[in-house]
């Protein structure tokens, strides 16, 4: 069952007014210069939101399904980069990628507009944990492969 007022991507990317329906499991990194890139690859074309356009990155577990789940915020530069990427895909599949690993394929459903997002999945809550340190700069991508 899908919360009204919220866009999705296929169910496993949402955006969200507020980070709502979720523990946080672990602090959140502080972004830092040296972050990781965020890519969106669609219809062959690749977009990067670039660690300086993301103000938060939290670990979590979501409350209602218990399962771990990883949550975005980007500052308005990112939020209009992602807002537009996703209104021109609608219907196609969008790879959301971090350090050269696809975490997921989802497909755009609608414009996500709000500049947060949430990411579940198959992951567990050190992926999870590990992911969110990649993306803010404190562990480099090289250390270890979160989603395997």
């Amino acid at each position: 069952m899908e919360p009204e007022g919220l866009g999705f991507l296929s169910g496993l990317v949402t955006a969200l007014g507020g980070l709502a329906g979720a523990t946080v499991t672990a602090p959140p990194p502080a972004p830092q210069p040296g972050g990781a890139v965020i890519e969106l690859r669609v219809s062959g074309q690749e977009f990067a939101i670039p660690p300086e356009h993301i103000l938060a990155v939290l670990a979590g577990v979501n409350d209602n399904t218990q399962m771990p789940q990883l949550e975005l915020s980007f500052d308005d530069s990112g939020a209009a980069l992602f807002a537009e990427i996703t209104a021109a895909h609608i219907g196609q599949a969008m790879d959301l990628v971090v350090c050269d690993q696809v975490l997921m394929s989802p497909v755009i459903q609608e414009p996500i507009t709000g500049g947060q997002i949430v990411i579940t999945g198959n992951f567990t809550s050190d992926e999870t944990t590990l992911l969110a340190s990649q993306i803010a700069g404190s562990t480099p991508c090289d250390s270890s492969d979160a989603t395997k």
